[in-house]
């Protein structure tokens, strides 16, 4: 008669609706028995309270303690080392625009070649709109395998969003602090 889906014996007509939605309410009887069982309104809720019990022994081991105090501070270590190695990444990328010496419409933004009457040799940056050359800009394909052509500049930018794993705007608000625009 019974059956023990739920952690509880309930009857065959409230599992013929529950088998449609996991979701259903539990009508009255079944709450009067979880509450008389003390069992809640899942089967794991039991173990949460013993685990969570005023009469529980929470404190840690001295062993327990140091490896934690360790991984804390290799997790420091770590992060440090991340640091160090994203500002050389920027450092690098502001040597970069320091040494721009073009105007980016009548010569290339980097080593200022001109392009000459027609710019035969000028692909615009999808990045940042400038005129580069084929030796300082980089060429690649778009999800419509089209070739689109970046500044080494914007390049070297994405490849520090990439690497250093942060979103664009915390690299940029670290730029814009530092003087370096985008």
């Amino acid at each position: 008669m019974a059956n023990d889906v739920d952690g509880i014996g309930t009857s065959n007509s409230s599992n013929v609706n529950r088998s449609k939605s996991n979701w259903t309410c539990p009508n009255d009887r079944e709450l009067m028995l979880r509450a008389k069982l003390e069992t809640g309104w899942s089967c794991k809720t039991k173990q949460f309270q013993t685990l969570h019990s005023p009469n529980r022994n929470d404190k840690i081991t001295e062993q327990e303690r140091k490896t934690i105090i360790d991984v804390i501070s290799r997790a420091q270590q770590s992060d440090e080392i991340e640091k160090k190695r994203i500002s050389k990444m920027i450092e690098r990328l502001k040597n970069m625009k320091r040494n721009a010496r073009g105007d980016g419409h009548y010569t290339c933004i980097l080593c200022n070649e001109s392009f000459g009457f027609f710019n035969h040799n000028a692909h615009e940056c999808h990045g940042c709109s400038k005129l580069v050359c084929n030796k300082c800009g980089v060429d690649t394909i778009n999800h419509r395998n089209e070739t689109i052509w970046f500044c080494k500049i914007c390049s070297e930018m994405t490849e520090i969003l990439k690497k250093s794993g942060s979103s664009y705007h915390e690299v940029k608000q670290q730029l814009e602090s530092e003087h370096i625009g985008m």
